[in-house]
């Protein structure tokens, strides 16, 4: 089925529910703030997910993250936000594979942002 991964057993994929992401936005009208529900596509895997934490804003300039915290993000912005998914998805962080860290983020027919996982939360291996 789609969203479904091979793997070696020595070294077995992570199945999340909750992960942190560095997030940048695309396209997108009015601003994305926690609660913010879209359509993830990482991989093969096509997901429902909510945004539930608004953690740290990213400076475009010089890539860091800053410590104040963020409330929303608008368009042309990056930030550091937690992503909740309905049931387990198999994603790995982008710096261990950056095949299975790097993801879209579409509502209705639209890309609105694009982002790679940071850290996983809560981690179950598959």
């Amino acid at each position: 089925m789609p969203g479904f991964v091979l793997c070696s057993p020595k070294y077995p994929v992570h199945a999340v529910t909750r992960f942190e992401v560095a997030l940048g936005i695309l396209e997108h009208r009015n601003i994305i703030c926690a609660g913010y529900r879209a359509v993830l596509h990482i991989h093969t895997a096509i997901e429902e997910i909510t945004l539930s934490e608004m953690l740290h804003p990213i400076d475009k300039k010089t890539g860091r993250i800053s410590k104040r915290p963020l409330q929303f993000l608008k368009q042309g912005q990056q930030g550091v936000v937690v992503i909740e998914t309905e049931g387990p998805l198999c994603t790995e962080t982008f710096t261990d594979s950056p095949q299975m860290g790097r993801f879209t983020l579409r509502d209705e027919t639209r890309t609105i942002a694009i982002g790679k996982v940071t850290k996983l939360l809560g981690v179950k291996s598959a």
